[in-house]
């Protein structure tokens, strides 16, 4: 992280994504606006992408169930063609979303045994 205000982050992100065992390196600075309750904006500041721009946003729905929708444009600024890119892409984007879930998972079960095991009033 290289800033942080009220509901803004300023974020830099390196990861490399893979095509034919060929590496490709992406290193990006976003900008996260947090828009409470339930959403967050992503705007590209600088780095290996035209342009990114998107976010999330967290939806119950009437079954009880909670979802995290993701919205969003990304272009790229590499040789490779907009199909292979837009795939890299999206596969990156994929493994991320699903580490941030597991994470959220992970803390959840984590607060939940604290709880149990708190000793009673």
């Amino acid at each position: 992280m290289l800033s942080r205000g009220a509901a803004r982050c300023t974020v830099e992100q390196r990861w490399r994504v893979t095509l034919l065992l060929i590496p490709f390196p992406v290193d990006i600075t976003v900008l996260s606006i947090e828009r409470p309750l339930s959403n967050l904006d992503v705007h590209l500041v600088r780095g290996d992408l035209k342009s990114l721009e998107g976010g999330y946003s967290i939806q119950e729905g009437p079954d009880g169930q909670t979802s995290i929708l993701r919205d969003g444009r990304v272009e790229n600024a590499t040789l490779l063609p907009d199909l292979i890119s837009t795939a890299l892409v999206r596969r990156q984007a994929q493994l991320q979303f699903v580490g941030i879930i597991r994470e959220i998972q992970r803390r959840a079960a984590q607060r939940a045994r604290v709880v149990t095991l708190a000793p009673a009033p």
